[in-house]
């Protein structure tokens, strides 16, 4: 889909970024946090020798699976003698990475430590997280998201309805 206004946003996030090893992008639920990280991502990735990598936390009950999604993510199988965590560590270790891991809010002290070990022993990693809340590792930089300014959700609203509805007309629909 098209990406909508937040240059200044995208600016601020690439410039964190490129500080790393960690930065939080923190808001309200639906206000743009994911796009905007897979936007930074796609910008940087040829930054980054080995490209960036999503990981969606989402579908998780609870933060017992957090390092497995991340595991999944690299396209990782645990190493033999190896836990799940170690195995991610060991293999990120030697990887120049962005790793974004999006919506960490409902397994955030699983998601916390995890990410706290990448940030201690991957040096070339950094992680781009999203988060209704800040993980609270240390070194992590909490950038903040706001709504869009009404031209630009005004924007993404007629182009979102127009995917679905290729008639829909914002001038004439009550919306």
């Amino acid at each position: 889909t098209s990406f909508v206004g937040r240059e200044d946003d995208i600016t601020s996030v690439a410039g964190a970024v490129e500080k790393g090893p960690l930065v939080t992008l923190t808001g309200v639920g639906g206000v743009g946090k994911t796009r905007l990280a897979l936007e930074v991502a796609s910008r940087l990735e040829e930054q980054f020798d080995d490209g960036a990598c999503f990981c969606e936390l989402a579908p998780l009950d609870d933060g017992s699976a957090v390092s497995h999604a991340v595991a999944a993510a690299l396209r990782l199988q645990q190493q033999q003698g190896l836990g799940i965590e170690a195995t991610v560590i060991e293999f990120l270790r030697t990887h120049t990475l962005l790793l974004v891991v999006d919506n960490c809010e409902h397994v955030l002290p699983a998601a916390a430590r995890l990410v706290d070990q990448i940030v201690r022993h991957c040096p070339h990693v950094v992680v781009l997280a999203t988060s209704r809340e800040a993980l609270g590792v240390e070194g992590e930089r909490i950038l903040s998201v706001p709504p869009l300014p009404v031209e630009d959700a005004t924007t993404l609203f007629t182009e979102r309805a127009r995917a679905g509805r290729p008639d829909f007309d914002l001038d004439h629909e009550p919306v």
